[in-house]
């Protein structure tokens, strides 16, 4: 019997394709690469970050794991260049003779009840220090580009500000807030306070960035070992994971790697003032803490 696939889920910015990278080189088969972007579906621009509209979603998963849609947008980490740059007939192939095994998407986070339910409980859940997540959404310009800034953050405003949890418990109000940075953290901490609710609901796993840039070896096999994989590892599996970019790639060398330095702050240093930092893990904080299960959960990124 095929078994149920694999879903990668987090926020942008926290690893989900790295992680989708590892698991689908340890596996020999595919993650799809964001099945829910504009490019691939045309409800994205309404459905972003909703938690409902479940026959929606459960429609295209279906669509893009039967190989149905074959938009090479879905497949662009497994190559090597840029999908435009390949003959079409090699792309064919890869549709032909590669299983797929799951999908990654940082656009189903709120979906996870569902998910769990009538899709698969093989869910995995990244997370990354959301100072870590902010700078690199400002080094990453073209992240809101697919839908613009506006329309993200209007389907925030209405998706996850409307949804009864949030209503029920944030005090602040979002609209007052006067940076961009503050936006982020605020859509940050709101996003993982339903997210994290419901992976601990359901005992899913999750992915702690910063353990497995530490200890990716012990890391990856943990994560294998949930999939119920006992397949080895390969070091480039791990530290040049993805094909298109390796942006994930480091040394792991005490003298030439920052990491060993300064830790998570190696982030967002060159980013963020101490005094910005500051500030906006406050606001994460006093949006957080009065969640226990959900603080306890990540109060490392408190400690730091």
């Amino acid at each position: 019997m095929k078994r149920k696939p694999i879903i990668i889920l987090g926020f942008g910015r926290s690893g989900t394709t790295w992680v989708s990278d590892i698991i689908s080189k340890s596996l020999g088969s595919l993650l799809l690469f964001e099945p829910f972007h504009p490019a691939v579906w045309d409800q994205s621009g309404k459905l972003c970050y909703a938690a409902n509209n479940h026959d929606d979603f459960k429609s295209q998963i279906s669509f893009v794991l039967n190989k149905k849609e074959r938009n090479p947008w879905l497949i662009r980490n497994h190559l090597s260049v840029n999908p435009q740059q390949l003959n079409q007939s090699y792309i064919d192939s890869i549709w032909e003779n590669c299983e797929i095994s799951g999908f990654k998407a940082i656009r189903a986070n709120h979906q996870i009840p569902y998910l769990y339910q009538e899709i698969s409980d093989r869910i995995l859940f990244t997370i990354r220090h959301p100072l870590a997540v902010i700078a690199s959404i400002k080094n990453r310009p073209r992240f809101f580009e697919e839908l613009g800034w506006q329309q993200h953050q209007s389907l925030f405003e209405e998706h996850v500000l409307q949804h009864p949890l949030i209503k029920r418990n944030y005090k602040g109000n979002f609209n007052q807030l006067e940076t961009f940075e503050e936006k982020v953290a605020t859509m940050w901490a709101l996003s993982h306070l339903l997210s994290l609710t419901d992976l601990i609901n359901h005992n899913l796993p999750i992915i702690f960035y910063e353990d497995l840039y530490l200890k990716p070896f012990e890391e990856t096999k943990k994560i294998l070992k949930v999939l119920g994989s006992n397949h080895n590892i390969h070091p480039s599996y791990l530290f040049t994971p993805s094909m298109l970019t390796l942006k994930t790639a480091h040394s792991f060398s005490q003298v030439d790697d920052d990491f060993f330095k300064f830790r998570s702050k190696v982030f967002w240093k060159d980013n963020l003032t101490d005094h910005q930092a500051n500030q906006l893990m406050h606001l994460i904080e006093s949006i957080i803490k009065p969640h226990s299960r959900v603080y306890h959960l990540i109060k490392r990124y408190f400690e730091s």
